[in-house]
């Protein structure tokens, strides 16, 4: 009778890697897929989604005008000189 080793000896624990990582980028895949699709259904049926993006890219993109601010930036905190 052969010699014949146990499973754990026969498997790599490396090989086991590359199906866990495969499992994990399907799941990011279609994780990604399913927010765009999400995204997208709010766009479609929420008209007021449209229009603020639509506002804030036309203030973005609007030239300067002279001794006017900018107008503000999403994640930018409003100045207040000290009282």
């Amino acid at each position: 009778m052969a010699y014949r080793p146990a499973l754990r000896e026969r498997v790599s624990p490396h090989g086991l890697l590359l199906p866990v990582w495969c499992v994990l980028l399907v799941v990011a895949v279609v994780g990604f897929i399913a927010i765009g699709f999400l995204t997208e259904i709010i766009a479609a049926v929420s008209s007021s989604y449209e229009k603020v993006v639509g506002r804030r890219t036309a203030n973005a993109s609007a030239p300067r005008v002279p001794k006017k601010p900018r107008p503000t930036v999403e994640c930018e905190i409003p100045w207040r000189p000290p009282a």
